[in-house]
């Protein structure tokens, strides 16, 4: 029994050494003899090798016949972190005349690849955001593997859009009919009463009444409101301001509550912004072969919330009622004097 004991005791111990059979194999690595296992590499760093594999070589073609196509293979990356550059254009060029031939962009490894391009020497145009554009120049005779291509990155500053479109001279607002002045350049040269003759339905006769569509009864509003100038003075104003102080002309036809105004018609005219204040003198003659004379003046000033007008006028006139009434007396006097004498020459 002490001889059995002693036996499993040992056998125990020797399988618990080094070497033995079930123990743990010399040198700490596990396995049987001196073979090792290796930790398989990561996901990442396996594409990343597979990458890299890609970009530096390519299968060649062994039989090259005329007229054959070819592939270009490569991989970007950023000079300064390493990283890849996805989604980048690549561009085959001809080195001669730097005419397109094929294109591609990279994917999520930084890797292109392009078809079909025929031997030849050509230049890879690499353009991204971000990064300075690069022309790398290649030949290809067979499957070309251009490898790593590192790009610099590059401010790029973009420039502001400015849209601009221009007014059509005549549009339609609501109730109002507008007539753009500042968009009309046939007319920047006249006056305010020219580019009324403009403004549809508009009509100004030679002694500057003005009618709308046939209606007599029009208002004259500036810059929104009611102009409050007499009819000789309103003439004169719209005779001497120039057109190309005007913005628009605005015609309505029927005036809403708004106007609040008798008449049936509406012109607003609208000067430009810059014209903050103004004032004119006119004057004028009234007279009859009667004879009768009225001479008049006016004067206006106005800015944007003020403005005054005064009015100035005289008559003067000769009557000759009373020499003619004496020739009448002395008429019917003479008259008389015949009959008289008349009816005594038939007297016996």
């Amino acid at each position: 029994m002490a001889f059995a004991a002693l036996i499993t005791i040992f056998g125990s111990y020797a399988d618990a050494q080094p070497g033995g059979p079930g123990g743990r194999p010399p040198g700490g690595s596990l396995g049987h003899g001196n073979s090792t296992r290796r930790r398989p590499p990561m996901t990442g760093d396996w594409n990343q090798m597979q990458g890299n594999q890609q970009a530096q070589q390519v299968k060649q073609k062994k039989k090259v016949k005329e007229g054959d196509t070819f592939k270009v293979v490569g991989e970007l990356r950023d000079s300064a972190s390493g990283e890849f550059l996805a989604f980048v254009n690549v561009a085959v060029l001809d080195s001669a005349d730097s005419s397109f031939i094929k294109g591609a962009a990279t994917n999520l490894d930084g890797l292109f690849e392009i078809n079909g391009v025929p031997a030849g020497s050509y230049l890879l145009r690499i353009t991204a955001i971000g990064y300075r554009n690069r022309m790398v120049p290649f030949t290809v005779s067979n499957n070309t593997a251009l490898g790593t291509i590192r790009v610099l990155p590059g401010a790029t500053t973009l420039d502001a859009i400015e849209i601009t479109a221009e007014k059509p001279i005549y549009a339609m607002d609501g109730e109002k009919m507008v007539y753009n002045v500042s968009e009309d350049p046939s007319i920047q040269t006249g006056t305010t009463e020219d580019a009324l003759q403009n403004a549809p339905g508009v009509e100004v006769d030679v002694e500057g009444n003005i009618t709308l569509r046939g209606v007599s009864s029009v208002e004259i509003w500036i810059n929104d409101k009611p102009s409050k100038l007499t009819e000789e003075n309103l003439k004169t104003y719209l005779q001497t301001l120039p057109a190309n102080a005007l913005a628009r002309i605005e015609t309505i036809t029927n005036p809403s509550a708004k106007y609040a105004t008798d008449a049936e018609a509406v012109i607003n005219i609208v000067t430009n912004a810059h014209i903050k204040s103004n004032q004119f003198v006119s004057f004028g003659v009234n007279g009859s072969n009667q004879p009768f004379v009225s001479p008049w003046i006016s004067y206006m000033w106005a800015k944007e919330k003020l403005s005054f007008n005064l009015f100035a006028s005289g008559r003067y006139s000769r009557r000759t009622a009373r020499p003619q009434r004496r020739a009448r007396r002395h008429l019917r006097h003479d008259d008389g004097r015949e009959r008289l004498r008349h009816l005594l020459q038939q007297l016996p």
